[in-house]
């Protein structure tokens, strides 16, 4: 049975393209990562397979991928500077740009944002009619993400950066991404916990 579980596997590594069997560590331009056993690059199709953790083969379109880093710290760049795209970054400017999204994912916190989505979803069973009290919740979210994370706000959390406005520009947009996450959070937590007192007080309420 293992032997039919590795097969995949084996003529993945011998198929001839890139393959490795140390980790390496995926850089996208998004400034997440991922970390995989093996992997090859398919330049016809421009895409980077590889094998994930439960042994299924993924492709992923490299012009999402900055970098590849093997296990000895060897940086292997995907990214192209396309001179047309209307967002254009040079290699150096797009690094800055990925470092200051990598900063954000990591240190920044939104807990006025997680507790504002809070009341919103808890009150909102209490303040509408229970068949549109969703609402509130699911349009809160959506205004967060069309407000970004001030410049201000930025250069405040990363002064050694302040001068490098491409690091700050990833900051904001990652620091945006993560406090409409924390906003989600809160709403659909405040939400559910809004529902189930209405319940409880409704049931009080008719005995």
């Amino acid at each position: 049975m293992k032997l039919f579980i590795f097969l995949p596997f084996l003529l993945f590594l011998i198929s001839g393209l890139n393959s490795i069997t140390a980790q390496d560590n995926i850089l996208f331009l998004n400034g997440r990562t991922l970390t995989v056993p093996c992997y090859k690059i398919d330049t016809e199709k421009n895409v980077l397979v590889f094998m994930n953790k439960r042994q299924k083969m993924k492709a992923l379109d490299c012009e999402y991928i900055f970098s590849i880093t093997d296990f000895q710290g060897n940086e292997k760049i995907l990214y192209k500077p396309d001179s047309l795209a209307i967002h254009f970054l040079s290699l150096k400017e797009m690094k800055s740009f990925i470092s200051g999204e990598q900063k954000a994912f990591k240190s920044y916190k939104a807990p006025l944002a997680t507790g504002t989505g809070f009341l919103i979803g808890a009150s909102s069973p209490f303040v509408l009619n229970i068949l549109y009290s969703f609402l509130p919740p699911a349009i809160t979210p959506s205004v967060y993400e069309l407000i970004p994370v001030s410049e201000k706000l930025a250069i405040r959390k990363c002064p050694e950066n302040r001068n490098d406005k491409y690091y700050i520009l990833g900051y904001r947009e990652a620091a945006t991404s993560k406090r409409v996450t924390f906003v989600l959070i809160g709403t659909g937590v405040g939400f559910a916990a809004g529902i189930i007192a209405r319940i409880i007080l409704g049931t009080i309420q008719r005995n």
